[in-house]
This record gives C-alpha cells, sequence and structure tokens, in this order.
C-alpha cells in the first residue's frame, strides 16, 4: 500500500501492509495447499462489491499444480470474504486439457456467452498451455466451464508461430470489442500478444500480434 499518492513506478513509498496476507490459505480444504494470482478489474463492482478469482490448491498437492478455481468477494482492495457456498466454483478435470493447473483467472461482466464469465489459462499433463472459459448467469454460480474448451488453443503456427501455447489472460474491453493479451510458451514468455473478440461473442478469438516486445535483448 502507498500512504500518499507517489509518481508512477516509483516504489519508494511503499509499505508493507499490517493486515497481511490478504487472501490466507488453508482456511477451506479446497485452499489449504495454496491461494495464488487473485485478479481485480477496478472497474468490476456488482452490488457494491469487488470479486477476486483466484487458483488454489490442497494439501499434498504441489503447488505447481492448482486444482480449484475460487471466488472471493471485497467491500474494498483489502477487505475479502470466501463465497464458500460456491467454492471451488470448478476444478480441473482428468485427462481433460485443464488436468495439470489452472492460473490467472479473468472475470469479464456483460459480453461473451453468459452474464459472467472467467477466462483462465490452464496447462495439460504434456505441458502445453492454452485459454479456457467458464460461464455463470449470477456472479456466485454455479460456474459452467465451456463445452468447447480451451477457447485459444496451443497453437503452432499462427501469427508466425508467436502465439504458441498462450497463458495468463487479461481483457478489457475498448468500445465493441474485447482484448485479451497474453504470455506465451507455457509462461515463460519474452512477449505479450494480443487476440480480439466482438463483444457479444467471448468465444471465438483472433490472433492480433505483439502488444508488447522484449525491453532488452535476451
Amino acid at each position: 500500500v502507498l500512504s500518499s499518492p507517489v509518481p508512477f513506478r516509483d516504489f519508494s513509498s511503499l509499505v508493507n501492509y499490517a493486515s497481511n496476507p490478504i487472501l490466507p490459505q488453508n482456511t477451506n480444504t479446497y485452499n489449504a495447499g495454496g491461494t495464488e494470482d487473485p485478479y481485480v478489474n477496478p472497474a468490476v463492482k456488482i452490488g457494491g462489491l469487488y470479486y477476486a478469482p483466484t487458483n488454489q490448491t490442497i494439501t499434498g498437492v504441489n503447488r505447481n499444480n492448482w486444482v480449484n478455481m475460487s471466488i472471493y468477494s471485497g467491500t474494498d482492495f483489502l477487505h475479502w470474504t470466501d463465497i464458500s457456498a460456491s467454492n471451488p466454483i470448478w476444478s480441473t478435470a482428468t485427462g481433460q486439457w485443464d488436468d495439470h493447473y489452472m492460473l490467472h483467472p479473468s472475470l469479464v461482466v456483460g459480453a461473451g456467452p453468459d452474464t459472467y464469465c472467467i477466462y483462465y489459462s490452464a496447462m495439460n499433463a504434456g505441458v502445453s498451455s492454452s485459454i479456457g472459459l467458464a460461464t455463470a448467469s449470477t456472479i456466485t454460480g454455479p460456474w459452467t466451464k465451456y463445452a468447447g474448451n480451451p477457447v485459444i488453443t496451443a497453437l503452432n503456427g499462427q501469427g508466425g508461430g508467436l502465439c504458441n501455447k498462450p497463458s495468463l489472460p487479461s481483457i478489457i474491453t475498448i468500445g465493441s470489442t474485447l482484448y485479451m493479451y497474453t504470455a506465451i510458451n507455457d509462461n515463460n514468455s519474452d512477449r505479450i500478444v494480443y487476440w480480439t473478440s466482438p463483444l457479444s461473442d467471448g468465444i471465438n478469438w483472433t490472433f492480433g500480434g505483439i502488444a508488447i516486445y522484449p525491453s532488452i535483448s535476451g
């Protein structure tokens, strides 16, 4: 947290928040092994609450294998409540494209195939990451994985080979278009690429090219 506003990228005034952690692990069986990657869009406030989807894992599971997706609500960005009745909102599926782990959920409201959509990256046991979608008509669920998952696959070749194994989606809306920014190469990316989809679609995505190049050689 910052004690007062400071210029962008000046982190010299950052101090540790006294009430950390704001999203603890080991409060339920589905997050006993860890809680990671809360992603909050400040523009999304529903009924006076913000919502933070997170990936979580259970006791005895390696923390590289995030098997559950859960969601928390908060009146601000520091105080969060576990929505226990709906958590986990979904889990990985053995033998499927997401059976290894899930990461970086990105919540979209009022766009795509249902009222609430969460896009996330997942990896299979063969170590190939792709982008999936889950939808719900209410923020607390029930959440349903899109039957045609993944919506963006681990392609090789599209865009000159630059969209290989997309992961870690972040989505914004500009006009009537959804823009998804992803890393590539199974989270080991040296650049960020982007994809677009009509606001009312959210399932069919078109590769747009490189959004951010490496800042330095290597």
